[in-house]
Parts: structure tokens; C-alpha cells; sequence
């Protein structure tokens, strides 16, 4: 989507709900209770389009293996119902028009909200898909695109009051040039909470991330949740976007919008970084947590198919170890960690969301698994994944920020319990040696390019370029 439109969006949404004066801060209430299984696992965005070379779900439930291997424990897959193929450009987005791919199938324009995709295969590929992640123990969620619809959508003929309309009864268009869709018609409520009920009956998915979720009414999500939990009590629905009421009933997560950007450009050092030292990127986080609920979640990437799209990728901008660094930070903090596919092997490829076999396709270069970087970053994500997994402090533990006395260097304490990290991540080029308070006997039990002397008061974190360490 259009990223200034939606922050512009995301905005006014917060401007009016703090005119509206709620009797209790949000941030004095409490979020609602997550899954387990969300708090441990380390999401991986799936683009079937640029996965593999076929670009269908039968081609990449050949590759869930390597995932699971990877210690991935869930799988998001971007819209894989029908896309409008209206070929009117009146009705694509401006960076839909922009990609110069001509391809008027954008995953995030609707036509048929129950139908697969034939791009993609049929239900019987996305059955074969959900069950081969289950058997490997992954959780599958899957994308919700209810603000808006294509413009030759079916449902605009079959149901007309199900989109907004103006005195004439001329179809609205949304943010995106494409129909609003009409949350004041239950009827349109009550086919979209059918719709999540048959993905989760039929094929046995997990959860949704929901896009632009905020253009939408938050009772609307509430309502929803409580008919899924019915057929799947432990079902996780993660809203993009960071209105803060969404984790109190409807959501288990929110995106943290921005912080993306923000980390990218501490790790690759760039002069354009509005958040230039260790000290203002964790007020950054900081601030960003306090706006919501206790106990609230917030799903952080450095990378995903928006970014990508627009920006290049991510990590293309910084050495491969920068990029190593940067992945350990992102699964170590407090919160609920996604990759986007590639990112486990150092990938860098080109990406388009608009791109497929047909149209200037961009495919993950599966053969940097097979470079020292690729190697080397695997390892690490399979090492974080199975730390966050497996050691309380890190599921659900609480995070303190350390000053790390440099500002290249962030550091942090995961505790729960008995059970106690400390972090350290170095984003600089430089070698650094860092002063800590750490145990009397400090261990370092993963790390790369780091090394810890003496112990209590007086120990030391040496750290080479882009180090790190977990010590306990």
C-alpha cells in the first residue's frame, strides 16, 4: 500500500480517538491474552509469487521443509484469493502503475473473497499446504483484505449495498482507488466473518493478519474473533496497523510501523537516520510500546513485501554482518518477530509485490544459501528461533534497555524468573569494548564476533564489527 496515505490515515484515526476522551488510558488497561504459540515462534512472510520459480502453493509446500528447519514456527501467506484483473487503470494504484509491470492482478485488490486464485492452485493445494506445515510444526496464517474491493469485484454485483456509494450511487473508492467496502451493512459484516470461518473449517488455518485494518470498525474484529474462537480457540489475529484499542478484545498483535525503517538505518549507518544512536533508537522503542495496552505485543520486521517494493531490500543496504546483527536484535527484543522470505539466507534479490511468472517476475535467489552469508545467517535464525522457544525470558519475559556506554552498541536484559539474558548488538564497523555489570561467572552461549572477560562489576564485552552476544 501507499505508506505516507497510511500514516496520513493512521493519524487522523489516532487524532479523533484521543478527541473522543476515554474515560481510561489506554495504556492503563490491559491487552487480551495471545496464543502461547504466537509468544514463542518467529513468523515468516511467504510472497507465493517470488517464493519459487512456479510461484504457486503447490511449489512452495515443497519448501516449508527448509523453513521448519530453519526454526520457523509460523508461515504468513499474502492474499491468495482471487485479484481483480480489471485492466482499467483508473482503478490501479499509483504504485501499481509505478511498478511497470503491467499487471492488473494486485494480491491486495479483490474479486473473490472464497475462491483461490488460480495463479496460485486450487483449495486442494491450499489444504496440502496448511496440513504439510502442521505436520512440521508450523502454524499457517493467511491475509484479510476487507477495507476495500477490485472494481469488477463479484460481490459489487451480487450484494451492491455491500460497498459504499455516494448520493447517486456511484461506487466510492477507498484510500487506493479501489471500492470501499460497507461496514455499516451487517450483512457485509456477516459475510466477511463467514469468510475467515471458512478458511479456518475448511483448510485449518491459524490466524490472520489483517491489512488496513484500521479503516475499519473495531467492533466489526471483536465480533469476529469471538465466532473463530468457537472453531479454534487458539486462533492469533495480528492488525496492521498501531491503533492501540485493537489488543484489548480483537487482536493478539499490532505492526510496528515505522521502527522498520528506523532499524534498517541504524544498522546501515545511514546519514539519513532519524534515530542515529542506541540511546534514541530505544527511546524510539520505548515510546512505541508505552502507547498501547500492558502487556501488548508488536509485530517487528526489518523487511516485508512493502518495503521491499518500494525501497529495495532492506539489508541490501549494509554489509551481510550488519544484516546478521540486525536479525538478532530483531528476534531477541520484546515482541513478536516476522523475516520475510530470503531473509534467513541473506537473500537479496530484487522484489515486486506486482511481479509474477507472467509479468517481469522477481524470484528469491535460492542459491545465496549456498554462499558463506547465506550460510552464516541460516545458522543464526535457526539458533535465535529455537532461543526464543525455548528459554522463558525471551517468550515471555520482561526486556530492560542497558546503557551500553556507546552508541553503536544496544544492549538490554531479558528476564523471567530465574531465567536471564543479557544482549548485546553492535551495528558498528569498528571494534568496541563494553563495560557491564553481568554475573559473577558470564557465559556467552551464542555469539559471533564477540568475546567476554572477567565477571560482575568489572566484566567486559569486547565486540568486532557488527558482534554479538547473548550472555547469561
Amino acid at each position: 500500500m501507499d505508506m505516507k496515505k497510511f500514516f496520513c490515515a493512521l493519524f487522523l484515526a489516532s487524532q479523533l480517538a484521543a478527541a473522543s476522551g476515554a474515560a481510561e488510558k489506554i495504556s492503563d488497561l490491559s491487552a487480551r491474552q495471545a496464543p502461547e504459540w504466537l509468544t514463542k515462534t518467529v513468523i515468516c512472510q511467504i510472497p507465493l509469487r517470488s517464493f519459487t520459480q512456479e510461484g504457486t502453493l503447490a511449489a512452495a509446500t515443497e519448501r516449508l521443509g527448509h523453513l521448519a528447519d530453519a526454526g520457523i514456527g509460523c508461515v504468513y501467506l499474502m492474499p491468495i484469493v482471487e485479484s481483480d484483473p480489471d485492466q482499467n487503470r483508473e482503478f490501479w494504484s499509483p504504485r501499481q502503475k509505478k511498478s511497470n509491470t503491467n499487471n492488473p492482478c494486485n494480491p491486495y485488490r479483490i474479486k473473490n473473497y472464497f475462491k483461490i486464485d488460480s495463479e496460485y492452485g486450487t483449495e486442494a493445494d491450499l489444504k496440502k499446504f496448511v496440513d504439510r506445515a502442521h505436520e512440521l510444526g508450523m502454524k499457517v496464517i493467511l491475509d484479510l483484505v476487507y477495507y476495500h474491493c477490485g472494481p469488477t469485484a463479484d460481490i459489487i454485483t451480487t450484494n451492491p449495498d455491500f460497498v459504499t456509494r455516494d448520493e447517486n450511487g456511484k461506487v466510492k473508492n477507498g484510500l487506493w482507488r479501489f471500492p470501499a467496502l460497507n461496514f455499516d451493512n451487517p450483512k457485509l459484516r456477516e459475510y466477511l466473518i463467514s469468510n475467515m470461518e471458512y478458511f479456518v473449517r475448511e483448510f485449518g488455518v491459524d490466524g490472520y493478519r489483517a491489512d488496513a485494518e484500521t479503516h475499519i470498525p473495531i467492533e466489526f474484529w471483536e465480533s469476529a474473533r469471538a465466532r473463530l474462537e468457537k472453531i479454534k480457540p487458539d486462533i492469533a489475529l495480528i492488525a496492521e496497523s498501531t491503533r492501540a484499542v485493537c489488543q484489548l478484545k480483537a487482536y493478539d498483535a499490532n505492526y510496528g510501523f515505522g521502527i522498520a525503517i528506523n532499524m534498517k538505518d541504524f544498522f546501515a549507518g545511514s546519514k539519513d537516520a532519524k534515530f542515529k544512536t542506541a540511546g534514541d533508537l530505544e527511546k524510539r522503542f520505548t515510546e512505541n510500546k508505552a502507547r498501547y495496552p500492558k502487556g501488548a505485543r508488536v509485530m517487528y520486521h526489518y523487511d516485508n513485501h512493502d518495503l521491499s517494493t518500494d525501497h529495495g531490500r532492506p539489508e541490501a543496504e549494509m554489509p551481510y554482518e550488519a544484516a546478521d546483527a540486525m536479525t538478532v536484535f530483531l528476534i531477541a527484543i520484546d515482541g513478536i518477530p516476522m523475516l520475510f522470505a530470503g531473509n534467513e539466507i541473506a537473500d537479496r534479490a530484487e522484489y515486486s509485490l506486482f511481479a509474477n511468472r507472467h509479468h517481469k517476475r522477481s524470484v528469491l535467489d535460492w542459491s545465496a544459501a549456498f554462499t558463506d552469508a547465506g550460510k552464516r545467517r541460516l545458522e543464526i535464525v535457526k539458533a535465535m528461533s529455537k532461543i526464543r522457544r525455548e528459554r522463558p525470558e525471551f517468550f515471555s519475559g520482561e526486556m530492560k534497555w542497558i546503557d551500553s556506554g556507546n552508541d553503536k552498541v544496544l544492549a538490554f536484559e531479558r528476564a523471567k524468573g530465574d531465567s536471564k539474558t543479557f544482549v548485546f548488538v553492535s551495528a558498528s564497523p569498528e571494534p568496541v569494548e563494553i563495560s557491564a555489570k553481568l554475573s559473577e561467572n558470564p557465559k556467552a552461549y551464542f555469539a559471533q564476533r564477540a568475546k567476554v572477560s572477567g565477571g560482575g562489576d568489572s566484566a567486559k564485552v569486547s565486540l568486532d564489527p557488527y558482534g554479538f552476544a547473548l550472555i547469561e
